[in-house]
């Protein structure tokens, strides 16, 4: 923990004077993912640290990224907050320029946001409960 508590101190300070703009939490990301300006690497950042300007910022950069991130924050489209019925399998998006946020029913609801693909690309998969069915 005081590694990572040290590299993100050391990185918040060095980018401070570069993204002021960036929380704390965004900072040591882009910092991090510097040398891979215009590589487009895929990149999937914690949710701790994701949000909604750190993807965009990626995409500008010509990276791309995709992460799951909590369904209570305050950059998320408020059709993916509220605490709809939905049956196992279904999903919902809402796109903002080149950021797509989905939210999907699986067990639980999670709620991603990517910059990877449209969520108009829809693909079926198979999947296995524990019981094996």
């Amino acid at each position: 923990m005081d590694l990572l508590a040290n590299l993100i101190y050391i990185q918040g300070e060095v980018t401070t004077q570069i993204c002021s703009s960036f929380s704390l939490g965004e900072r040591p990301v882009l910092s991090l993912c510097d040398t891979y300006i215009h590589s487009h690497r895929r990149i999937a950042p914690g949710k701790f640290f994701s949000s909604f300007q750190l993807l965009k910022t990626f995409n500008e950069r010509g990276l791309y990224a995709a992460s799951t991130v909590r369904g209570s924050g305050k950059w998320l489209p408020d059709i993916l907050k509220r605490n709809d019925r939905m049956h196992r399998g279904e999903f919902m998006f809402r796109t903002k320029g080149s950021v797509a946020a989905i939210k999907w029913q699986g067990n639980k609801p999670v709620t991603v946001l990517s910059t990877y693909r449209s969520p108009k690309q829809v693909t079926s998969v198979k999947w296995k409960n524990k019981d094996g069915t």
